[in-house]
């Protein structure tokens, strides 16, 4: 049995539960199959049983331990301040100091907002520039190893661990990979491990497509060879360009990617900068008749014409469910993630947002979105609004640093 060291760095609040644990094992584990069945899926397409079978390889099962084992070390500690220096907006430019923005990002879930100012509810952990230790035990099948790695490289390259990932926070970055049997590991190097710079979100917003490239374009050998061992079925094929995948897949289709146009100089502004476009992007109609304290004094066009009108068309749910109205007391619909990711990326003390949605279908058929509290009626939302509504976000913020205003404000 071979052992490897990897050393990671937290760049972004991380939140991983109501205690003081900073990561577990499991939480990674979790985060990593989500990443490998979007890689995988582009070999096995809609057969769910032949996805899962390989996970199941890869990972283990209820009957079969992980045949490659998992322990961190050197972990930071966490933090229960609930008012920290990076929600101060009086730090940041003219336009982001009348809003608690990154508290936008952060959601209900996180923290709540007490005059005016949002305060962080849960424990959490800080980014520094300490690194803490993953070491892995590799198994004696090298397709597995790399499958395990190109597992845990998409989780540091693209999405997070813990809460509100999707929307910028829990990122991790692999700053460094201690080999000792190269053979092992194969395609995997040292260097090919590390967290990519802008180059290579640079090559993604160039095909302004998540799709596989650099280093895992090679572990899709390995899956292919995995298939075969395990005897998969005819219907394990790619998806065809007419099939809406079922599930999140890397895609040169269904997809779309993007790196922003806006930089900045640390994390905490491009996140400020960030939540407040998204505010925008989302609540574009005026309110500023509302004698709510709040600002901006903004709301989305669906409170009107579905809340208060008679329409049933509610795109702003494409973007993740429940929508929470808590001045009306309504929520519509349970729970369903955000196709739509936003993740801070960084090379030399520029940080900018690399954006991405997976463009499988968001409901299952049948499925009815319904109003909830003093208002009840059902909605309907659309394959084609995720479509909509996150191609908007992320061509606008390609081309345009700020590319959302306030009703009336001139660009």
């Amino acid at each position: 049995m071979s052992w490897i060291t990897l050393r990671l760095r937290v760049t972004t609040p991380l939140f991983n539960g109501h205690d003081d644990e900073p990561l577990r094992v499991s939480s990674l584990r979790g985060a990593m199959r989500y990443w490998f069945r979007a890689l995988a899926g582009t070999k096995v397409g809609p057969s769910i049983r032949t996805l899962r079978r390989l996970e199941d390889e890869v990972f283990g099962s209820t009957t079969n331990p992980s045949p490659v084992r998992m322990r961190l070390g050197k972990l930071p500690q966490t933090r229960r301040n609930p008012c920290l220096s990076f929600l101060d907006s009086t730090r940041f430019p003219d336009q982001l100091r009348k809003e608690p923005a990154i508290g936008y990002l952060m959601g209900q879930g996180l923290g709540t907002i007490v005059k005016g100012r949002y305060q962080i509810t849960r424990p959490y952990v800080f980014p520094d520039h300490k690194y803490f230790e993953l070491k892995m035990a590799l198994s004696e099948d090298s397709r597995i190893n790399a499958l395990t790695l190109a597992s845990l490289w998409m989780v540091c390259a693209y999405g997070g661990v813990g809460s509100r990932v999707r929307r910028g926070f829990g990122k991790i970055r692999i700053i460094g990979a201690t080999l000792h049997d190269q053979k092992s590991v194969t395609p995997w190097t040292e260097s090919s491990l590390q967290t990519p710079g802008l180059t290579h979100y640079k090559e993604l917003d160039d095909r302004q497509r998540l799709q596989p490239i650099g280093p895992l374009d090679d572990c899709l050998e390995p899956i292919d060879d995995l298939l075969k061992q395990i005897g998969a079925p005819d219907e394990a094929r790619p998806w065809r360009d007419d099939e809406i995948p079922t599930y999140p897949v890397f895609s040169s289709k269904w997809t779309c990617a993007g790196l922003s146009a806006y930089s900045a100089s640390s994390w905490a502004e491009l996140l400020a900068h960030v939540g407040r476009q998204y505010r925008l992007s989302r609540a574009t109609a005026d309110n500023s008749a509302s004698r709510t304290n709040y600002w901006p004094k903004v709301k989305t066009p669906e409170r009107d014409a579905v809340l208060h009108g008679n329409s049933n068309r509610f795109p702003l749910g494409a973007l993740g469910l429940p929508v929470v109205y808590s001045k009306d007391k309504v929520t519509v619909g349970e729970r369903r993630a955000s196709p739509l990711w936003m993740h801070p990326v960084m090379e030399d003390g520029e940080w900018r947002l690399f954006s991405f949605a997976f463009h499988n279908t968001f409901l299952p058929a049948e499925t009815e979105v319904r109003l909830s509290g003093k208002i009840r009626k059902s909605v309907i939302i659309t394959d084609d609004d995720v479509v909509n509504r996150t191609s908007d976000w992320i061509q606008r913020m390609r081309h345009d640093p700020a590319p959302y205003r306030l009703p009336g404000e001139e660009g």
